[in-house]
């Protein structure tokens, strides 16, 4: 979570790229930050009973404009409204999908109700294949991970530095896996014909 500065800061880089690209315009990125951890800037913790969205800050590099917003409350649960309601990706940073169940409604929501790609980062290879089997066992295919997404893989964007400690005998280092889930058309065309 962090202060919405913070936010601009962890992702300056990623914003003077989207500003020096010459063949792709980008002017606007917009980041829900979601999560019962996600702190909002005024708030020391999440949890409460009704928690507050904050309102969205905004700050720019160049033409590239950075809208952050933070709703402290599951993804399934959270409310979006206007042109946060169809995000065009939902990145999932170490949610550690293999070890809480609580996982499953939000995966749900963003493959099949939102039809969203799920971009999803572990601390190393080990969790980031548990975390694969998580997600086979909510039902997903492997066609799931079929272009545009992917199978879990060496993230080129991973942390340099490595995490203190271990889990178990794992070391761990922040984005070092990712993988990319999308919903298959055939599954999307299912699930239109369900509602």
């Amino acid at each position: 979570g962090g202060s919405s500065m913070q936010v601009f800061l962890v992702f300056t880089e990623l914003l003077r790229g989207l500003d020096s690209e010459a063949e792709v315009s980008i002017d606007l990125l917009r980041l829900a930050l979601v999560g019962p951890s996600c702190c909002a800037p005024s708030r020391e913790s999440a949890g409460d009973t009704n928690p507050p969205q904050t309102p969205t800050a905004s700050l720019s590099v160049g033409r590239c404009c950075l809208e952050v917003k933070h709703i402290p409350e599951l993804y399934h649960d959270a409310h979006f409204d206007g042109p946060w309601d169809k995000p065009d990706a939902v990145f999932a940073f170490q949610p550690g999908l293999w070890g809480y169940a609580a996982w499953t409604p939000s995966v749900e929501r963003i493959l099949h109700q939102l039809r969203t790609p799920l971009v999803i980062t572990s601390y190393n290879e080990e969790e980031s294949d548990d975390d694969q089997g998580a997600l086979e066992d909510m039902g997903l295919e492997v066609a799931c991970w079929a272009p545009p997404g992917w199978i879990p893989e060496l993230n080129p964007c991973a942390s340099a530095l490595p995490r203190p400690g271990t889990a178990g005998n794992r070391p761990r280092r922040d984005q070092h896996w990712w993988q990319c889930v999308v919903t298959p058309t055939a599954m999307g065309q299912d699930a239109s014909n369900r509602e």
